[in-house]
Protein backbone atom coordinates (compact mmCIF):
# COMPACT_ATOMS: atom_id res chain seq x y z
CA UNK A 1 0.00 0.00 0.00
CA UNK A 2 1.82 3.43 -1.20
CA UNK A 3 1.74 6.33 1.86
CA UNK A 4 1.94 9.40 0.34
CA UNK A 5 3.68 12.31 1.86
CA UNK A 6 2.03 15.51 3.62
CA UNK A 7 1.72 16.80 0.07
CA UNK A 8 -0.78 18.10 -1.89
CA UNK A 9 -1.85 15.37 -4.56
CA UNK A 10 -4.36 17.08 -6.53
CA UNK A 11 -5.49 20.67 -7.33
CA UNK A 12 -8.74 21.87 -7.50
CA UNK A 13 -11.48 24.60 -7.02
CA UNK A 14 -12.95 24.58 -3.47
CA UNK A 15 -12.27 23.99 0.03
CA UNK A 16 -12.85 21.61 2.56
CA UNK A 17 -14.57 23.76 4.50
CA UNK A 18 -15.84 21.79 7.62
CA UNK A 19 -12.37 20.69 8.60
CA UNK A 20 -11.12 22.13 12.04
CA UNK A 21 -8.08 22.38 12.96
CA UNK A 22 -8.76 21.70 17.15
CA UNK A 23 -11.54 20.95 19.03
CA UNK A 24 -11.65 24.44 20.89
CA UNK A 25 -11.96 26.55 17.90
CA UNK A 26 -15.85 27.82 18.77
CA UNK A 27 -15.78 30.72 16.64
CA UNK A 28 -18.91 31.27 14.49
CA UNK A 29 -18.88 29.86 11.00
CA UNK A 30 -20.78 32.16 8.01
CA UNK A 31 -22.59 29.28 6.91
CA UNK A 32 -24.23 31.21 4.18
CA UNK A 33 -20.47 32.31 2.92
CA UNK A 34 -20.08 28.61 2.07
CA UNK A 35 -23.58 28.08 0.18
CA UNK A 36 -22.71 30.94 -1.94
CA UNK A 37 -18.67 29.56 -2.41
CA UNK A 38 -20.43 26.44 -4.42
CA UNK A 39 -22.26 28.40 -6.95
CA UNK A 40 -18.67 28.19 -9.68
CA UNK A 41 -18.43 24.64 -8.79
CA UNK A 42 -22.72 24.14 -9.42
CA UNK A 43 -22.69 25.81 -12.37
CA UNK A 44 -19.54 24.09 -13.99
CA UNK A 45 -22.01 20.80 -12.83
CA UNK A 46 -24.97 22.15 -14.57
CA UNK A 47 -22.94 22.11 -18.02
CA UNK A 48 -22.44 18.30 -17.47
CA UNK A 49 -25.66 17.16 -16.07
CA UNK A 50 -27.99 18.86 -18.18
CA UNK A 51 -26.85 16.27 -21.08
CA UNK A 52 -27.27 13.19 -18.64
CA UNK A 53 -28.37 10.33 -20.51
CA UNK A 54 -27.53 11.32 -23.98
CA UNK A 55 -23.48 10.41 -24.25
CA UNK A 56 -22.73 7.58 -25.82
CA UNK A 57 -21.00 4.55 -24.43
CA UNK A 58 -17.37 4.52 -24.56
CA UNK A 59 -15.71 1.15 -25.28
CA UNK A 60 -13.51 -0.64 -22.38
CA UNK A 61 -13.68 2.30 -19.80
CA UNK A 62 -12.72 1.40 -16.38
CA UNK A 63 -15.95 1.11 -14.05
CA UNK A 64 -15.86 3.11 -10.59
CA UNK A 65 -18.72 0.83 -9.70
CA UNK A 66 -17.69 -2.19 -7.37
CA UNK A 67 -20.49 -3.93 -9.22
CA UNK A 68 -23.29 -2.63 -7.62
CA UNK A 69 -25.75 -5.21 -8.75
CA UNK A 70 -23.75 -7.53 -7.00
CA UNK A 71 -22.43 -5.76 -3.89
CA UNK A 72 -25.33 -5.65 -1.71
CA UNK A 73 -23.70 -5.52 1.19
CA UNK A 74 -26.28 -4.39 3.11
CA UNK A 75 -24.86 -0.57 2.88
CA UNK A 76 -27.14 1.55 4.59
CA UNK A 77 -26.77 5.50 5.98
CA UNK A 78 -29.03 5.82 9.21
CA UNK A 79 -29.64 9.65 9.74
CA UNK A 80 -30.52 10.85 12.92
CA UNK A 81 -32.95 13.77 13.22
CA UNK A 82 -32.12 16.76 15.03
CA UNK A 83 -34.53 19.19 17.05
CA UNK A 84 -31.89 21.89 15.93
CA UNK A 85 -28.58 22.39 14.31
CA UNK A 86 -25.06 23.05 15.82
CA UNK A 87 -24.22 26.48 17.34
CA UNK A 88 -21.69 26.33 14.44
CA UNK A 89 -24.28 26.09 11.59
CA UNK A 90 -26.97 28.62 13.29
CA UNK A 91 -27.35 30.36 10.27
CA UNK A 92 -28.56 27.62 8.59
CA UNK A 93 -31.95 27.27 11.32
CA UNK A 94 -34.66 27.49 8.42
CA UNK A 95 -33.82 23.45 7.38
CA UNK A 96 -34.19 20.44 8.52
CA UNK A 97 -31.28 19.08 10.37
CA UNK A 98 -29.92 15.29 9.77
CA UNK A 99 -26.90 13.80 11.23
CA UNK A 100 -24.70 10.42 9.79
CA UNK A 101 -21.75 8.98 12.33
CA UNK A 102 -19.09 7.45 9.69
CA UNK A 103 -15.98 6.82 9.07
CA UNK A 104 -14.08 8.87 6.70
CA UNK A 105 -13.38 5.90 4.13
CA UNK A 106 -17.26 6.43 3.17
CA UNK A 107 -17.72 10.27 4.08
CA UNK A 108 -15.25 12.00 1.45
CA UNK A 109 -17.26 9.74 -1.10
CA UNK A 110 -20.25 11.74 -0.57
CA UNK A 111 -18.10 15.02 -0.50
CA UNK A 112 -14.88 15.23 -1.61
CA UNK A 113 -11.53 16.61 -0.54
CA UNK A 114 -12.98 20.66 -1.74
CA UNK A 115 -16.91 19.62 -1.69
CA UNK A 116 -16.77 18.15 -5.45
CA UNK A 117 -19.34 15.10 -4.29
CA UNK A 118 -21.03 17.69 -2.28
CA UNK A 119 -21.70 20.01 -4.59
CA UNK A 120 -22.80 17.56 -7.13
CA UNK A 121 -25.70 16.12 -4.25
CA UNK A 122 -26.47 19.42 -3.52
CA UNK A 123 -27.27 20.39 -7.08
CA UNK A 124 -29.56 17.28 -7.75
CA UNK A 125 -31.40 17.32 -4.59
CA UNK A 126 -31.11 20.87 -3.06
CA UNK A 127 -29.56 19.73 0.06
CA UNK A 128 -26.25 21.06 2.40
CA UNK A 129 -23.53 19.02 3.45
CA UNK A 130 -20.87 19.76 5.99
CA UNK A 131 -19.06 17.53 7.64
CA UNK A 132 -16.03 17.68 10.53
CA UNK A 133 -14.47 14.87 12.55
CA UNK A 134 -15.96 13.04 15.77
CA UNK A 135 -12.59 13.55 17.69
CA UNK A 136 -10.55 16.29 16.25
CA UNK A 137 -8.10 15.47 19.26
CA UNK A 138 -6.90 12.10 17.91
CA UNK A 139 -5.60 13.60 14.84
CA UNK A 140 -3.05 16.18 16.41
CA UNK A 141 0.22 16.01 15.70
CA UNK A 142 1.17 14.91 18.88
CA UNK A 143 -0.71 11.81 19.16
CA UNK A 144 0.04 10.13 15.67
CA UNK A 145 3.70 11.19 16.45
CA UNK A 146 3.36 8.59 19.14
CA UNK A 147 1.53 5.21 19.52
CA UNK A 148 -1.32 4.44 17.77
CA UNK A 149 -2.93 3.20 20.87
CA UNK A 150 -6.54 2.11 20.77
CA UNK A 151 -7.41 3.60 18.34
CA UNK A 152 -8.35 0.33 16.46
CA UNK A 153 -12.08 -1.00 17.78
CA UNK A 154 -13.11 -2.85 15.22
CA UNK A 155 -10.56 -4.49 12.29
CA UNK A 156 -13.45 -5.20 10.31
CA UNK A 157 -13.62 -2.61 7.48
CA UNK A 158 -16.98 -4.12 6.64
CA UNK A 159 -18.43 -3.16 9.69
CA UNK A 160 -17.18 0.34 9.40
CA UNK A 161 -18.81 0.75 6.17
CA UNK A 162 -22.25 0.92 8.12
CA UNK A 163 -23.38 3.88 10.70
CA UNK A 164 -21.90 4.04 14.30
CA UNK A 165 -23.82 5.77 16.29
CA UNK A 166 -21.13 5.75 18.90
CA UNK A 167 -20.96 8.72 20.24
CA UNK A 168 -20.51 7.62 24.13
CA UNK A 169 -16.45 7.73 24.22
CA UNK A 170 -15.72 4.11 23.16
CA UNK A 171 -13.71 5.41 20.11
CA UNK A 172 -12.13 7.91 21.64
CA UNK A 173 -8.44 7.25 22.44
CA UNK A 174 -5.10 7.07 20.25
CA UNK A 175 -4.16 8.18 16.78
CA UNK A 176 -5.75 6.33 13.86
CA UNK A 177 -4.11 3.59 12.28
CA UNK A 178 -5.93 4.61 8.81
CA UNK A 179 -7.18 7.29 6.86
CA UNK A 180 -10.29 5.52 6.64
CA UNK A 181 -10.84 4.78 10.22
CA UNK A 182 -11.15 8.80 11.50
CA UNK A 183 -14.29 8.82 12.50
CA UNK A 184 -16.63 11.60 10.91
CA UNK A 185 -19.72 13.31 11.69
CA UNK A 186 -22.00 14.49 8.46
CA UNK A 187 -24.67 17.07 8.62
CA UNK A 188 -27.70 17.11 5.86
CA UNK A 189 -29.28 20.57 5.45
CA UNK A 190 -32.14 20.43 3.20
CA UNK A 191 -36.27 20.09 3.56
CA UNK A 192 -37.39 16.29 3.73
CA UNK A 193 -38.16 15.93 0.74
CA UNK A 194 -34.96 17.24 -0.43
CA UNK A 195 -32.46 14.95 2.51
CA UNK A 196 -35.04 11.67 1.63
CA UNK A 197 -33.97 12.05 -2.32
CA UNK A 198 -30.30 13.13 -0.86
CA UNK A 199 -29.69 10.20 1.11
CA UNK A 200 -30.65 7.34 -1.88
CA UNK A 201 -27.65 9.18 -3.78
CA UNK A 202 -25.82 9.14 -1.11
CA UNK A 203 -25.99 5.58 -0.54
CA UNK A 204 -25.55 4.76 -4.31
CA UNK A 205 -22.35 6.71 -3.72
CA UNK A 206 -20.94 4.93 -1.23
CA UNK A 207 -21.30 1.43 -2.83
CA UNK A 208 -18.99 3.39 -6.29
CA UNK A 209 -15.40 4.56 -5.74
CA UNK A 210 -15.39 8.52 -6.86
CA UNK A 211 -11.54 9.54 -7.28
CA UNK A 212 -9.97 12.32 -9.07
CA UNK A 213 -8.41 11.75 -12.37
CA UNK A 214 -5.42 13.10 -14.63
CA UNK A 215 -4.91 12.97 -18.26
CA UNK A 216 -1.48 13.93 -19.11
CA UNK A 217 -1.66 14.67 -23.07
CA UNK A 218 2.07 14.91 -24.59
CA UNK A 219 3.20 15.77 -27.87
CA UNK A 220 6.74 14.95 -29.75
CA UNK A 221 8.76 18.12 -29.82
CA UNK A 222 9.78 18.92 -32.69
CA UNK A 223 13.53 18.26 -33.52
CA UNK A 224 14.26 16.38 -30.99
CA UNK A 225 13.33 12.95 -29.48
CA UNK A 226 11.62 14.62 -26.45
CA UNK A 227 7.99 15.05 -25.10
CA UNK A 228 6.18 17.69 -24.11
CA UNK A 229 3.23 17.18 -21.59
CA UNK A 230 0.07 20.56 -21.31
CA UNK A 231 0.09 21.89 -18.06
CA UNK A 232 -2.45 24.76 -16.66
CA UNK A 233 -2.74 26.32 -13.20
CA UNK A 234 -5.76 26.29 -12.00
CA UNK A 235 -7.31 28.78 -8.90
CA UNK A 236 -8.08 27.72 -6.01
CA UNK A 237 -10.66 29.55 -3.63
CA UNK A 238 -9.39 30.08 -0.03
CA UNK A 239 -11.31 28.02 1.80
CA UNK A 240 -9.61 24.86 1.28
CA UNK A 241 -7.42 21.85 3.03
CA UNK A 242 -4.73 23.35 3.96
CA UNK A 243 -2.40 21.06 1.41
CA UNK A 244 -3.91 22.84 -1.18
CA UNK A 245 -1.65 25.64 -2.50
CA UNK A 246 -3.53 29.15 -3.81
CA UNK A 247 -2.77 28.10 -7.37
CA UNK A 248 -1.79 24.66 -8.79
CA UNK A 249 0.21 23.57 -11.42
CA UNK A 250 -1.51 20.36 -12.76
CA UNK A 251 -1.84 18.71 -15.60
CA UNK A 252 -5.74 18.12 -16.98
CA UNK A 253 -7.94 16.43 -15.25
CA UNK A 254 -10.69 16.91 -12.39
CA UNK A 255 -12.91 14.13 -10.68
CA UNK A 256 -15.71 11.84 -11.48
CA UNK A 257 -19.57 12.38 -11.28
CA UNK A 258 -21.90 10.17 -9.78
CA UNK A 259 -22.08 6.76 -11.96
CA UNK A 260 -19.28 8.01 -14.12
CA UNK A 261 -16.35 5.90 -15.08
CA UNK A 262 -13.16 6.73 -14.67
CA UNK A 263 -11.80 7.20 -18.02
CA UNK A 264 -14.38 8.46 -19.16
CA UNK A 265 -14.23 11.41 -16.52
CA UNK A 266 -10.63 12.04 -17.65
CA UNK A 267 -11.60 12.69 -20.93
CA UNK A 268 -14.61 14.76 -20.25
CA UNK A 269 -12.42 17.06 -18.02
CA UNK A 270 -9.52 17.03 -20.58
CA UNK A 271 -11.97 18.88 -23.15
CA UNK A 272 -13.19 21.00 -19.87
CA UNK A 273 -10.18 22.47 -18.92
CA UNK A 274 -8.33 22.57 -22.79
CA UNK A 275 -10.56 22.26 -25.28
CA UNK A 276 -9.28 19.04 -26.69
CA UNK A 277 -10.75 15.84 -27.50
CA UNK A 278 -9.13 12.42 -27.50
CA UNK A 279 -10.43 9.01 -28.73
CA UNK A 280 -10.95 7.37 -25.70
CA UNK A 281 -9.08 3.95 -27.40
CA UNK A 282 -5.60 5.95 -27.34
CA UNK A 283 -6.26 6.61 -23.60
CA UNK A 284 -3.96 4.48 -20.98
CA UNK A 285 -4.28 3.81 -16.97
CA UNK A 286 -0.38 4.53 -15.83
CA UNK A 287 -0.86 4.94 -11.74
CA UNK A 288 -3.82 5.08 -9.21
CA UNK A 289 -2.35 6.77 -5.58
CA UNK A 290 -4.20 6.76 -2.70
CA UNK A 291 -3.64 8.54 1.01
CA UNK A 292 -3.31 6.17 4.45
CA UNK A 293 -2.48 9.30 6.49
CA UNK A 294 -5.09 9.84 8.93
CA UNK A 295 -4.02 13.30 8.80
CA UNK A 296 -5.02 14.08 5.16
CA UNK A 297 -8.38 11.84 5.98
CA UNK A 298 -9.45 13.94 3.13
CA UNK A 299 -8.01 13.14 0.15
CA UNK A 300 -9.20 10.59 -2.76
CA UNK A 301 -7.38 8.23 -4.50
CA UNK A 302 -6.39 9.40 -7.88
CA UNK A 303 -6.17 7.79 -11.04
CA UNK A 304 -4.06 8.81 -13.78
CA UNK A 305 -4.01 8.27 -17.63
CA UNK A 306 -1.99 9.23 -20.57
CA UNK A 307 -2.54 10.07 -24.39
CA UNK A 308 -0.43 11.51 -26.78
CA UNK A 309 -2.01 13.99 -29.11
CA UNK A 310 -0.68 15.50 -32.20
CA UNK A 311 2.27 18.24 -32.59
CA UNK A 312 -0.34 21.13 -33.97
CA UNK A 313 -3.29 19.99 -32.01
CA UNK A 314 -5.17 23.14 -31.10
CA UNK A 315 -5.22 24.14 -27.54
CA UNK A 316 -8.93 26.48 -26.60
CA UNK A 317 -8.03 26.45 -23.12
CA UNK A 318 -10.77 26.14 -20.51
CA UNK A 319 -14.37 25.42 -21.87
CA UNK A 320 -16.26 25.71 -18.56
CA UNK A 321 -15.70 28.52 -15.67
CA UNK A 322 -12.71 29.81 -17.29
CA UNK A 323 -12.14 32.46 -14.01
CA UNK A 324 -11.31 29.44 -12.18
CA UNK A 325 -8.11 29.43 -14.03
CA UNK A 326 -4.62 31.93 -15.00
CA UNK A 327 -5.19 33.83 -17.96
CA UNK A 328 -4.98 36.87 -19.35
CA UNK A 329 -1.56 37.81 -16.94
CA UNK A 330 1.08 40.29 -16.88
CA UNK A 331 4.18 38.25 -18.26
CA UNK A 332 6.00 41.51 -16.76
CA UNK A 333 4.90 41.04 -13.50
CA UNK A 334 5.15 37.29 -13.52
CA UNK A 335 9.05 37.42 -14.74
CA UNK A 336 9.66 39.55 -11.56
CA UNK A 337 8.05 37.02 -9.31
CA UNK A 338 9.95 34.93 -6.76
CA UNK A 339 7.93 32.09 -7.79
CA UNK A 340 10.04 29.57 -10.17
CA UNK A 341 6.73 28.33 -11.15
CA UNK A 342 5.92 31.59 -12.19
CA UNK A 343 8.60 32.56 -13.98
CA UNK A 344 8.52 29.64 -16.03
CA UNK A 345 4.79 30.15 -16.89
CA UNK A 346 5.99 34.16 -18.04
CA UNK A 347 8.45 32.36 -20.72
CA UNK A 348 5.93 29.51 -21.89
CA UNK A 349 2.40 29.85 -21.18
CA UNK A 350 -0.22 31.55 -23.80
CA UNK A 351 -2.17 33.90 -21.76
CA UNK A 352 -5.35 33.36 -23.83
CA UNK A 353 -5.59 29.74 -23.54
CA UNK A 354 -4.30 29.64 -20.14
CA UNK A 355 -1.80 26.53 -20.79
CA UNK A 356 1.69 25.20 -21.30
CA UNK A 357 3.64 22.72 -22.82
CA UNK A 358 6.56 21.74 -20.50
CA UNK A 359 9.16 19.25 -20.85
CA UNK A 360 9.18 16.24 -18.10
CA UNK A 361 12.27 17.45 -16.47
CA UNK A 362 11.12 21.00 -16.33
CA UNK A 363 7.95 19.50 -14.85
CA UNK A 364 9.96 17.53 -12.08
CA UNK A 365 11.57 20.49 -11.18
CA UNK A 366 9.02 23.16 -10.53
CA UNK A 367 6.77 20.31 -8.73
CA UNK A 368 9.56 18.98 -6.14
CA UNK A 369 9.19 21.81 -3.78
CA UNK A 370 5.33 20.93 -2.89
CA UNK A 371 5.42 17.00 -4.13
CA UNK A 372 8.49 15.49 -4.09
CA UNK A 373 11.02 13.84 -6.65
CA UNK A 374 10.26 12.07 -9.83
CA UNK A 375 6.64 13.56 -9.65
CA UNK A 376 6.43 12.97 -13.52
CA UNK A 377 7.82 9.00 -14.00
CA UNK A 378 5.49 7.96 -10.75
CA UNK A 379 2.05 9.10 -11.94
CA UNK A 380 2.34 9.46 -15.39
CA UNK A 381 4.81 6.21 -16.73
CA UNK A 382 2.76 4.02 -19.43
CA UNK A 383 2.05 0.61 -19.42
CA UNK A 384 4.46 -2.04 -21.24
CA UNK A 385 1.41 -2.83 -23.33
CA UNK A 386 0.92 0.61 -25.14
CA UNK A 387 4.26 1.02 -26.25
CA UNK A 388 4.65 4.45 -25.33
CA UNK A 389 7.60 4.23 -22.68
CA UNK A 390 10.23 4.92 -25.37
CA UNK A 391 8.16 7.19 -26.59
CA UNK A 392 7.42 9.45 -23.10
CA UNK A 393 11.21 8.73 -21.79
CA UNK A 394 10.02 7.96 -18.01
CA UNK A 395 11.56 5.23 -17.21
CA UNK A 396 10.22 1.55 -17.31
CA UNK A 397 7.86 2.55 -14.30
CA UNK A 398 9.69 -0.48 -11.59
CA UNK A 399 7.42 0.47 -8.56
CA UNK A 400 5.11 3.61 -10.33
CA UNK A 401 2.17 1.84 -11.45
CA UNK A 402 0.51 -0.22 -9.14
CA UNK A 403 -2.83 0.22 -8.12
CA UNK A 404 -4.31 -0.10 -5.01
CA UNK A 405 -4.41 -3.88 -5.16
CA UNK A 406 -0.26 -4.40 -6.00
CA UNK A 407 -0.71 -5.37 -9.49
CA UNK A 408 0.17 -3.73 -12.47
CA UNK A 409 -2.29 -1.85 -14.76
CA UNK A 410 -3.16 -4.73 -17.86
CA UNK A 411 -4.80 -3.89 -21.10
CA UNK A 412 -8.30 -3.48 -21.25
CA UNK A 413 -10.44 -6.55 -21.82
CA UNK A 414 -11.62 -6.60 -25.71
Amino acid sequence: MRRWSGIPLASLLCGFISRRRSSNDNRTIDSSAFISDDDALRGELASVLETEGHTSPLDALQQPLESIAGSSTGMTIQLEKLTRPPARFDLLTNSFVYKWQTKAGLARKVSGPMREWAAELKYRTGVHLELEPTYPDRLSDEINSGTSGSSNNDNNENNNNNNNNNNNGENEGGAYESADDVDITVYLFGSERGIFNCHKLMEAAIQQDPVYVRLGIFRRASGSNEVEWLMLRRINRELRPPDIPPISLKLPGKWTLLYERYKEAAVRTLWEETGITVDPTNVFPTAQLYQTNPQYYWRVPVRYFIAEVPHDVRVEGPQVVPTQYMRNWDARLLRQSPDPIDRAWAQLADPTTGCAWMKASMIDELQRPLRGDHYMSIRYTPPPYSNLQEVVGLGDGSGTTSDMNGTTPTPPSS
